[in-house]
């Protein structure tokens, strides 16, 4: 990790009155600014009136990765306000993940900042929806129109995904880029898929005989040599990285597209997305070291190297382990910790909570049972509560789900409470999106996000623009639980902890089921100082009753950590388990497929029949 030392802006009235605003509105909802924060927002502030000088300043990034309600986003629009007052023609581009973020970015400047709505251009792909609503959300919809790129005004909201479509047509002098710098993103096919993709393509073909096309024909002999590179790819086992060599396409690429729909219909992702990759020349590694199902992964960078001047507002950056790959990124380092969490605690229990699990139980879930029980009862005692958890799929709905629940242990209609604000929902791609629930003083997660490792190793590989990237199993375990830490950290801080009285967070209590409570506290420990964490949370369900299997993978995982040596294998676990005349061998299987499945669930790899451990 690069740190900067200061470097302090020269227009003083710039500075002054950004910081005078950013502290009024601070205060106008809610928080008292310590003398540390009014510092640190100071500096922050600094940084912008140096980076912004259309007659100098040095062309770089920086980080500045003061926590969760620090006000960061407020020193943004302090900071647009005073250019606006000062009557400062100088062009802001304000980049965030979420549209919606941004939507209310743009009602707060205009309504609450007194900008002119003329000076502000929001730009994003969704389409304006009037009756929005973040609890229930209708996809790609936005409570507020986007504008037409071609008529661009001093102040620019733009989503991280329009930044990555041709940021370079737009004249700026300054690039505020909210939540983390991503350099690049991963694209990946599971190595499963694709073969199965391409074993249905031949079948076709070959059942067709003669009324085949000859496109078709030709595809179906060339896909035989590409899933023969594939699979010289896979046994290649290097830990830097196989690079595929595809054979080239045998016909034009619209062609190949049009033969690949005509055969496949709604089942032809995988061989769509190869046929563009190969188009595209670009390299393609095959990756098999984790627990994971072997992948196939490839990036594309979508922030080029030369553009600068970026000041990026990132709560995660002093943990998240996937951006220090970026070295063109200096941090600007707090210079001392400016928020206390202890009075807030996180009650964790162990549970399955990974999204395959939920949605595989979501009819009989015993998680889900906990939450709505645990929700009423908060309620009860007159709590304000957030609850995550995960989109619907289009076959299970978990906040319907959860509201019924809801409704059994509360004896009456949750609907009476979700109009008061006493009970509020979120589902995860929303944990960065809104501050509207920083009310809340209790967030109840019913399972937890965790990305693929395929897709964490995309992203190492994009950040670090190397492909070939060393990238061993304990590496990118130690990456991909970094980025459960931020989601999570992020999520906590929709609650009211993310408000700051006197550099305290407000006091909050969060519940988080998850297998890995170790690593949960040692990961939330870091991004949240002084934080509270309790492990004797007394479940009522998830605990009462075990399936065979559950308590089958219970035993494992408890013989696991008391495992003196490095290494076991599956029979001296079974043996040491006593586990023959306890449980049938379907469920010892199922329990030990669980236990290698479920992403950082122990810590341990499994390779060709023995456990190692893992070091993180």
């Amino acid at each position: 990790m690069n740190i900067i030392q200061d470097d302090i802006g020269s227009d003083s009235e710039l500075l002054k009155q950004s910081h005078d605003y950013t502290l009024q509105v601070l205060e106008k909802h809610g928080n008292t600014v310590s003398d540390s924060q009014s510092k640190e927002l100071h500096r922050l502030l600094s940084h912008f009136v140096e980076l912004i000088d259309p007659d100098g300043g040095e062309q770089k990034r920086l980080a500045f990765s003061l926590p969760c309600g620090a006000g960061k986003t407020t020193a943004i629009r302090g900071f647009c306000k005073a250019l606006n007052t000062l009557g400062k023609s100088e062009v802001v581009v304000i980049c965030a993940e979420k549209v919606e973020g941004l939507c209310q970015l743009k009602r707060d400047l205009v309504n609450e900042d007194g900008i002119p709505e003329g000076k502000v251009s929001l730009l994003h792909s969704y389409k304006y929806d009037p009756d929005f609503t973040p609890e229930n959300p209708t996809s790609n919809t936005a409570s507020e129109p986007s504008d037409k790129p071609k008529d661009l005004k001093q102040f620019i909201l733009m989503t991280h995904s329009k930044l990555q479509q041709g940021f370079d047509s737009f004249h700026h002098n300054l690039l505020i880029y909210d939540e983390s710098l991503l350099l690049g993103k991963a694209d990946t096919m599971q190595h499963e898929g694709l073969v199965g993709e391409i074993g249905y393509f031949k079948e076709v073909v070959e059942d067709r005989g003669a009324n085949a096309t000859g496109d078709s024909k030709e595809l179906s002999s060339w896909l035989e040599d590409v899933k023969r590179a594939i699979k010289e790819g896979k046994d290649d086992g290097d830990i830097n990285g196989h690079i595929i060599s595809f054979p080239d396409l045998p016909i034009e690429t619209q062609c190949a597209k049009k033969a690949i729909k005509a055969i496949m219909g709604k089942g032809k992702e995988n061989l769509l997305k190869l046929v563009k990759i190969i188009d595209d020349k670009t390299d393609v590694r095959i990756m098999s070291e984790s627990n994971q199902q072997p992948a196939l992964i490839t990036y594309e960078q979508t922030i080029p190297d030369d553009l600068q001047k970026i000041a990026i507002l990132d709560a995660s950056y002093s943990f998240r382990e996937l951006l220090f790959y970026d070295e063109t990124i200096k941090e600007v380092e707090p210079h001392s910790t400016i928020k206390d969490h202890s009075d807030v605690t996180i009650h964790l229990c162990k549970a399955k909570v990974g999204r395959t699990h939920t949605f595989s139980t979501l009819n009989d879930s015993s998680l889900f049972t906990e939450c709505g029980y645990l929700t009423a009862k908060l309620l009860n005692e007159g709590r304000k509560v957030l609850v995550f958890t995960f989109k619907d799929d289009g076959k299970g709905r978990p906040v319907d789900k959860l509201k019924r629940l809801i409704d059994y242990y509360l004896g009456h209609p949750v609907s009476e409470l979700t109009s008061g604000g006493e009970l509020n929902f979120l589902t995860w791609g929303y944990e960065t999106a809104t501050n509207k629930y920083s009310h809340c003083d209790a967030v109840v997660f019913a399972g937890l996000l965790t990305l693929p490792h395929a897709e964490v190793a995309g992203r190492v590989f994009a950040q670090s623009r190397n492909i070939k990237k060393a990238l061993s199993s304990e590496e990118l375990n130690r990456v991909v639980f970094s980025e459960q830490i931020h989601s999570l950290y992020q999520a906590l801080s929709r609650g009211c902890c993310r408000v700051m009285i006197d550099g305290k967070a407000k006091a909050m209590s969060a519940y988080v089921f998850n297998n890995n409570c170790e690593y949960i506290q040692q990961g939330l420990g870091l991004a949240m100082p002084m934080v509270h964490f309790n492990h004797n949370y007394s479940a009522k369900y998830i605990k009462g009753d075990l399936t065979q299997t559950a308590q089958c993978l219970n035993l494992m995982l408890k013989t696991l950590s008391s495992h003196e040596d490095d290494q076991i294998s599956k029979k001296e676990l079974y043996r040491k388990l006593k586990l023959d005349g306890e449980f049938s061998p379907y469920v010892k299987k199922k329990a030990f497929k669980d236990l290698t499945d479920d992403e950082l669930s122990f810590g341990w790899e499994l390779k060709d029949r023995t456990l190692y451990r893992l070091e993180y």
